[in-house]
């Protein structure tokens, strides 16, 4: 009998002819519910049993980034409402010590839904493809599991180690370490980051590019972005947080860069755009980046009175300032 590919009007069709014939997907599968609404809006359109492991599956016309965060939300649901999932399944004898199997099943994926998932370490998301087929009037699905990329190599406690060994104990390298341990375990469009250490340097690239440095040991620590970023201090926790936020924005190139650190204004100073056209906003961070000896310099050549209309613009090395624009070059 000849079979007709079929575009699916919708994900209730895509569902339908799915759970029709529900062991193409699940060998010896049962279905406990569908349609399940959980807290916060996110539904599980299929609850079932899967030789008494508990199985969430989601459905959409296209898996996309998105959707295996709905996948997420609905396995992080079930690990913590155990009661609410007995009181679905009674008498199943579901083997409840198992975590939940999760899976998305969609007529296509998007590259960056098989990145996600395949850079995910908990929970494991199976992402099935589903081909609605039509053999007279009968309309069924043909469903395969989709391969994902390699998982990502987490950066081993090694590399951290060995980054740490440069610096004396102390309040700078315990500050290193909160750094080091959040960044290795981020993500970003499915890569990690990867720690290289310099002497009191110690360098994180991502997608074999340079994104950011540390530096130290004392006092505190300092970190620097590329592209005329200017430098952070990391003197606290909050400071780490902000820090490794800092970092993560760096290497997503394709994102609006955000500036996660608060700016401090030097007063007397922060309405002035001094840097040439930089912003308000960025000037004042710069601020905080000076030297108290780079201040007294930027203040004394701020106070001076703008030459008359028909001079020509005073150029940097003119105003002396050549050194601190090199430390802050506008991206």
């Amino acid at each position: 009998m000849r079979l007709t590919r079929v575009v699916p009007s919708g994900t209730d069709e895509l569902r339908q002819a799915v759970l029709g014939d529900i062991e193409s997907l699940l060998a010896g599968g049962r279905v406990i519910a569908t349609g399940v609404l959980l807290p916060g809006g996110t539904t599980i359109d299929l609850l079932a049993d899967e030789r008494e492991r508990l199985v969430l599956a989601l459905f959409c016309l296209e898996a996309n980034p998105e959707a295996i965060e709905r996948a997420a939300d609905a396995w992080a649901w079930a690990v913590a409402s155990l009661p609410a999932v007995r009181a679905l399944a009674p008498g199943r004898g579901l083997d409840l010590s198992r975590e939940p199997r999760v899976m998305i099943v969609a007529d296509r994926a998007d590259e960056q839904a098989l990145r996600l998932a395949a850079s995910l370490s908990r929970p494991d998301v199976d992402l099935f493809e589903a081909r609605l087929v039509r053999a007279g009037d009968q309309l069924g699905a043909l469903v395969q599991r989709i391969s994902l990329p390699a998982r990502p190599a987490v950066p081993t406690a090694s590399e951290v180690e060995s980054a740490l060994a440069e610096f004396p104990p102390g309040e700078s390298r315990s500050l290193l370490r909160r750094i080091l341990e959040e960044v290795r375990d981020i993500r970003v469009h499915g890569e990690e980051f990867h720690i290289v250490a310099a002497g009191a340097t110690v360098d994180l690239t991502h997608g074999g590019r340079l994104v950011g440095s540390i530096v130290g040991p004392a006092p505190g620590l300092e970190v620097r972005r590329l592209e005329g970023s200017p430098v952070r201090r990391v003197t606290n926790d909050d400071d780490c947080r902000e820090a490794v936020s800092f970092l993560v924005a760096a290497a997503r190139p394709d994102s609006p860069v955000r500036e996660p650190f608060p700016a401090h204004v030097t007063p007397g100073i922060s309405a002035m755009d001094a840097t040439g056209g930089m912003g308000t906003r960025r000037a004042a961070g710069m601020m905080a980046a000076l030297s108290a000896e780079e201040m007294a310099e930027f203040q004394k050549v701020a106070s001076r009175p703008e030459p008359p209309a028909e001079s020509p613009s005073l150029s940097p090395e003119s105003l002396g300032m050549k050194r601190i624009q090199a430390r802050f070059t506008e991206n």
